[in-house]
């Protein structure tokens, strides 16, 4: 007899522990008395002897029932002996079979003793398996010994694994100790790994001890790695401290690329404190006010849309305006696509509400074309009506195309009418061809065009 275990429950042989169990999820046993009219607690199952379990377990027919056996069994006995479970994992199967019973056993240790789990992901294919295996004990590392784990990591073979395990362990260490995690970032061989790395220990040193972090970017020699430290550092500074996130981009930021991050300041600032933001803009000088005010506006668009389109409304025409539109109605379609509808519909004719128009109507069809279409109905006819009909037309017509085709034949200008007609008619004739014929039949298409489409041309 070998012993099973479940509470106070011992099960003699294997056929019991079969008629006994159901696995509820990888690498876990649980014990199930029979069926009864009320529920009971399920047990979890402890095997006593898993030499002797495996043995019994080895002798049942193939299958899963077998293989789940006897994952559990080598799950158990690769804490005392991790050759002979390995040794025993080859005897469950088929090589799916054994790949299935290494992630159940590697589930079942990765927070046990995540060094012995590590043994038995290394007996893993190279892909996704391995990876979520890798990932599985990276968190079991951190959670019982840090240390351990990213000395483990940095012996990882190259690749996504070293760089899940690596980039999971240090963000642990940098929440915990920024610092610590700088230092031990900073003696890893150069390369695209470290660098990479730097973004997590920046936003964290920056969140951490702001002045700590400064002094460390400038410590660190030119390359891709100060890079990404430095635009960590800012990113972060970027909504705690704003005004010293700008402070920083003439000794942090090569000069060809500082107006851009200048400009994901504003946007984050205008987001945070849209009043600070406004006035530090305007006393920007005059080359680059512009750019920051647009970014200022459609950070402050993505909290506070009315409140962005107001700014937006004070400016004057212009180029400026133009943009500030285009970035309100981009944040404001993705939120309220019926509130900023009706706003773009209410705007000035012109190349500005055009595109306001089309980026609702793109984004309001994509989310709720139904709604979408509903909006369209109440148009006043016009070019803005005809911006936002076509790109509602282009949006759906893929996924929906009988929700697509009046409206592509409402258009007023008949080449885009005529081209709207045929892709609309190409994809319903894919889906449901007799009701696409039906409509192209009373579609303005001439009758050669409707006879190319219907032989498939």
């Amino acid at each position: 007899m070998f012993g099973y275990v479940a509470g106070r429950r011992e099960i003699a042989t294997a056929q019991d522990l079969v008629g006994a169990n159901r696995f509820t999820r990888a690498g876990e046993a649980r014990v199930e008395p029979a069926p009864r009219s009320q529920p009971t607690a399920e047990i979890p199952l402890v095997i006593r002897d898993p030499k002797a379990a495996l043995v019994a377990a080895s002798a049942l027919p193939d299958g899963p029932e077998k293989s789940n056996l006897m994952s559990v069994a080598i799950g158990q006995l690769a804490l005392t002996d991790t050759d002979a479970a390995l040794n025993w994992l080859q005897r469950i199967g088929s090589p799916e079979e054994v790949q299935r019973a290494l992630e159940r056993v590697v589930s079942a240790l990765a927070f046990e003793d995540p060094e012995i789990a590590s043994v038995f992901a290394n007996a893993l294919p190279a892909g996704i398996a391995r990876l979520n295996a890798i990932t599985s004990i990276a968190s079991g590392f951190a959670h019982r010994d840090l240390a351990a784990g990213l000395a483990w990591a940095t012996l990882l073979p190259p690749g996504d694994a070293k760089h899940a395990a690596l980039s999971q362990l240090v963000d642990v260490l940098a929440h915990a100790d920024a610092r610590g995690a700088a230092n031990f970032v900073g003696a890893l061989p150069p390369g695209g790994e470290r660098d990479a790395l730097m973004v997590a220990v920046g936003r964290s040193f920056a969140q951490q001890d702001s002045a700590g972090a400064v002094a460390w970017v400038k410590t660190l020699p030119e390359g891709d790695g100060r890079r990404q430290a430095s635009g960590a550092v800012i990113e972060q500074l970027s909504s705690s401290n704003p005004r010293e996130a700008v402070a920083l981009v003439p000794t942090l930021v090569s000069a060809d690329k500082q107006n851009a991050v200048l400009g994901e300041i504003a946007r984050t600032w205008g987001s945070v404190d849209a009043p600070s933001a406004l006035a530090w803009v305007n006393a920007q000088p005059p080359a680059v006010r512009d750019l920051l005010l647009t970014e200022a506006i459609a950070g402050l668009a993505g909290g506070a849309p009315s409140e962005a389109a107001r700014v937006t409304g004070s400016l004057p025409p212009g180029d400026l305006r133009n943009r500030a539109i285009q970035a309100v109605a981009a944040q404001w379609a993705g939120t309220a696509p019926e509130s900023a509808a009706a706003w773009a519909g209410g705007l000035p004719p012109g190349e500005a509400r055009d595109h306001a128009l089309h980026v609702v109507s793109a984004g309001w069809a994509s989310a709720d074309p139904v709604g979408a279409s509903r909006w369209l109905a109440g148009i006043d006819a016009g070019e803005g009506r005809e911006v936002a009909v076509k790109t509602f037309v282009d949006q759906v017509s893929v996924r929906y195309p009988e929700l697509a085709a009046p409206w592509a034949a409402t258009l007023m200008e008949p080449a885009q009418r005529d081209a709207a007609i045929e892709a609309v008619a190409r994809r319903w004739l894919e889906v449901d061809r007799d009701a696409a014929l039906a409509w192209v039949a009373q579609t303005p298409l001439s009758l050669a065009r409707r006879g190319a489409l219907v032989r498939g041309r």
